[in-house]
């Protein structure tokens, strides 16, 4: 099965970095380096596991391309197609794909679709439910929407105070203070640890 889904998935990501390829000869639909904002927000979630330079992000529905057909974001190796939607949340979504790509290759790809197909792709709680423990338990859309919850439902104290999303819950965790995901503290250790190579 592992060796299906890899097969699938170069075929899918082949396919992708293909159609990337040409629409890029359209100054307007190439991919640019996350900004200094978007780059402080990945090395903030990821650490140094996930270097931004290695990212490209296509911002806006009709950049997109071919891939805006479906308003839905898009990443395909270590391209991100944002679209409309610029949330710092589904920014963390996405970039957790190309991590995933960075550690599974293409079959990351066909995983996906796999899961997108089940109907609870992006449930994380389902899997839990069903005896999930550790982030790497989840499927990769489970993964990738965990890590969007954590961003936007952790908490962690800054300056004495209780905050609450906003990728607290990461900052807290760099300054070694309390920080928690109500219901998922393990989980949310445990996905960290394990995005950051801890």
């Amino acid at each position: 099965m592992s060796l299906v889904r890899s097969a699938a998935g170069a075929v899918l990501v082949g396919g992708g970095r293909a159609v990337g390829h040409l629409q890029e000869l359209v100054p307007a639909l190439r991919g640019a380096p996350p900004s200094a904002g978007q780059e402080r927000l990945l090395r903030m979630v990821f650490g140094d596991a996930l270097p931004p330079g290695e990212i490209s992000i296509v911002a806006g529905l009709r950049a997109a391309g071919i891939f805006g057909l479906n308003r839905r974001p898009v990443t395909l190796g270590t391209t991100i197609y944002l679209k409309d939607d610029t949330r710092n949340s589904l920014l963390v979504h996405e970039a957790t794909h190309v991590w995933q790509y960075r550690r599974l290759g293409v079959r990351y790809a066909a995983d996906a679709v796999v899961a997108q197909t089940t109907g609870h792709a992006y449930d994380w709680r389902a899997a839990v439910a069903a005896g999930a423990t550790r982030w790497l338990d989840l499927d990769v859309e489970g993964q990738a929407q965990y890590l969007q919850d954590l961003y936007e439902g952790g908490n962690g104290y800054e300056d004495g105070n209780l905050v609450i999303g906003g990728g607290v819950y990461f900052r807290a965790w760099d300054a070694g203070t309390v920080r928690d995901h109500p219901g998922h503290r393990a989980l949310a250790e445990d996905a960290v640890a394990t995005i950051r190579g801890a």
